[in-house]
């Protein structure tokens, strides 16, 4: 039987769109929150559509951040990988982005610019 490492690096051989595997897999740490961006535009040099990002329950490690005291720290990095993920990204067509929070009218002050909020909340 191969080894499975062998086959890795032999399927890495015959396909050249994963010449970039180092820079994707092998990973100091430092750009991390840049592996959407960079899944997205392999994703797009191989199969020539940009992709749909879809991610579900965003707000779940906030709300564990918020719980056990590492807010700052969690929403600095979500802000991050929202940001090159999305707004410095020219590899996907659209994103979906799903939450568990419940958001309710009543909690919402009385000002103007909540009652803007509002009515675009119930328009959805």
């Amino acid at each position: 039987m191969e080894n499975p490492k062998e086959r890795i690096e032999d399927i890495l051989k015959r396909n050249p769109y994963l010449d970039a595997k180092e820079s994707f897999f092998a990973s100091s740490g430092e750009n991390d929150w840049q592996a959407i961006k960079r899944l997205c535009y392999f994703l797009y040099r191989h199969h020539k559509v940009l992709p749909i990002i879809l991610v579900d329950e965003y707000d779940t490690p906030l709300l564990e951040a918020y719980t056990q005291g590492y807010w700052d720290e969690m929403i600095a990095t979500c802000r991050q990988i929202f940001h090159n993920a999305f707004k410095q990204n020219d590899f996907y067509s659209r994103a979906i982005i799903t939450g568990v929070t419940r958001i309710t009218l009543m909690y919402m002050s009385k000002g103007t610019a909540d009652a803007d909020l509002k009515n675009r909340m119930i328009a959805f």
